[in-house]
C-alpha cells in the first residue's frame, strides 16, 4: 500500500507540473489578478519580444506611406513606397501567423492543450473594442455630415465581413477594415486546425499555403469567382497564405534540426539579401505568381532577427521610439485611414493637405485609443483568459487525480 501511495504521490506531482500547477495553486480557489500585479508582471508572462515592436513600426510606417499623397525632397520621392504600400499589411499578416501560432504552441507544449475559449476571450478584447470606438467615430462624422453618408460599409466593417461586403459602396474610412477580416477570418479558423490536428501540422499548413496560392492564380483567370470582393486582391482566399506561411515558419522552427539550422545560416543580413533581390526582381518583372514569391520575404526576415537579438538589425529595431510606433500600430493603422487618402487629393487650404497635421492627428487619435481603450481591454481579457486558463488546469488536474485513484 505504502508503494502506492508513492507512485500516486509521485503521478500527482508530474500531472502538476505538466499543467503548471504548483501544490498550492491545485489547493487553492480560482483567484483574479488586481490590474497591479497584471501590469507589473506582463511583461515576463507575454513572452515579450522588442524585435517584433520595431517590425511592427516599419510595417505601419510602411502603411502610412502607401496612403499618402504623392511628396518629393531634394530629388528623392515617395513614389515606391506608395506603390508598395500594401506590403505594410503583408508584413502584418506574417507577423500575426508566425506570432500568433507560436503562442498556441506554447500554450500546447505548456499546459498540454489549447484553450480556444481563453484565445477568442484574448483577441475579442484586444481586437473589437479599438475597432468598435474608430467605427462609432465614423458614424458620428457621418451624421455631421462631414463623411459621406453610406453606412453599408460601417456594418461591413463592424461584422468583420469588409473584404466581401459590400463589394459596391465606396467608403474610404471603412476600407481598411478589409485587413483586419482577413486576420479575424484567421483567428477563427486556425486554433481550431491545431486543436483538431496534433500530427502532420507542418505539412498539412504547407499544402494550405500551396493550395491557396494556385487558388489565387486560379481566380484571376476566371472572371465569375472575382465577383464578391471590395477589390479581388484583398479577399481572405487570396491573401491569407501569407499569414498561413508565417504559421509554417512558427511550427516549423520548434523542430531542434530546423532550429539548430536557422540559427547557423538564417542571418539577418542573410534575410535581407533575399529580400532586396526578390523586390528587384519584382521591380523587373510582373506576374501572377508575384505574391507567392513575395509573402516568402516577411517570415524570414522575422525569424532571422529573433535568432539573432544582438545583431545589427535587431538592435535598430530595437529603438526606443521605433518600438513605441510599434506598440501603438494597432490604433495607428485605425486612425490613419481618416486623414491619408491614396485616392483624393486634399483641397488647397484643408487640414488634410497640411501632412504634418495629419501625422500629429494620427498619433494623438492613436495614443489616446492606446492608453484609454486598447491598454485596459486588453488587461481585462487577459485577466478573464487567465480565469478560464486557471479553471481548466484545476479541471484537468481533478480528473487526473480522480483516475490516478481508480487505477490505485
Amino acid at each position: 500500500m505504502g508503494g502506492n501511495s508513492e507512485r500516486f504521490a509521485h503521478a500527482r506531482v508530474e500531472t502538476l507540473e505538466r499543467f503548471g500547477l504548483t501544490m498550492t495553486e491545485a489547493t487553492q480557489p480560482v483567484k483574479q489578478d488586481s490590474a497591479a500585479e497584471t501590469a507589473a508582471n506582463h511583461g515576463k508572462r507575454s513572452g515579450y519580444i522588442p524585435t517584433l515592436d520595431g517590425w511592427r513600426a516599419v510595417a505601419i510606417l510602411w502603411v502610412f506611406e502607401g496612403h499618402s499623397q504623392p511628396w518629393s525632397l531634394g530629388g528623392v520621392t515617395n513614389y515606391w513606397l506608395r506603390s508598395t504600400g500594401y506590403r505594410g499589411v503583408q508584413l502584418f499578416f506574417a507577423l500575426s501567423g508566425l506570432l500568433i501560432c507560436a503562442r498556441l504552441l506554447d500554450e500546447e507544449q505548456r499546459f498540454g492543450s489549447i484553450s480556444l475559449r481563453s484565445f477568442y476571450t484574448r483577441r475579442l478584447f484586444r481586437i473589437q473594442p479599438a475597432a468598435l470606438t474608430y467605427l462609432a467615430v465614423i458614424s458620428l462624422l457621418m451624421l455631421m455630415g462631414e463623411i459621406q453618408k453610406v453606412w453599408t460599409p460601417v456594418v461591413g466593417a463592424a461584422l468583420m465581413i469588409r473584404d466581401v461586403w459590400p463589394w459596391t459602396a465606396t467608403n474610404w474610412q471603412t476600407a481598411h477594415f478589409w485587413s483586419l477580416a482577413v486576420e479575424e477570418h484567421f483567428y477563427l479558423l486556425f486554433p481550431g486546425f491545431l486543436v483538431l490536428c496534433r500530427r502532420y501540422r507542418l505539412a498539412l499548413t504547407s499544402v494550405m499555403v500551396v493550395v491557396l496560392e494556385l487558388w489565387r492564380n486560379f481566380v484571376f483567370h476566371t472572371p465569375p469567382l472575382q465577383k464578391y470582393a471590395m477589390v479581388i486582391d484583398l479577399r481572405s482566399d487570396m491573401v491569407t497564405g501569407g499569414i498561413l506561411l508565417g504559421c509554417v515558419f512558427a511550427i516549423a522552427l520548434r523542430r531542434e534540426r530546423v532550429l539548430a539550422f536557422a540559427r547557423s545560416y538564417l542571418y539577418p543580413w542573410v534575410a535581407l539579401l533575399y529580400t532586396a533581390i526578390v523586390f528587384a526582381r519584382l521591380e523587373l518583372h510582373h506576374s501572377r505568381t508575384d505574391h507567392a514569391l513575395l509573402i516568402t520575404v516577411y517570415p524570414l526576415l522575422i525569424a532571422a532577427t529573433m535568432l539573432h537579438p544582438r545583431s545589427l538589425t535587431s538592435r535598430l529595431l530595437e529603438l526606443r521610439p521605433l518600438r513605441f510606433v510599434g506598440r501603438i500600430s494597432f490604433s495607428l493603422y485605425l486612425w490613419q485611414e481618416l486623414f491619408f487618402n491614396y485616392f483624393q487629393a486634399p483641397t488647397p487650404g484643408s487640414f488634410r493637405s497640411h501632412v504634418f497635421l495629419c501625422w500629429c492627428a494620427t498619433f494623438a487619435g492613436a495614443i489616446a485609443s492606446y492608453y484609454l481603450i486598447e491598454t485596459p481591454l486588453i488587461r481585462r481579457g487577459h485577466r478573464i483568459a487567465k480565469r478560464f486558463d486557471l479553471q481548466a488546469k484545476q479541471e484537468t488536474y481533478d480528473h487526473a487525480t480522480a483516475t490516478a485513484l481508480q487505477a490505485e
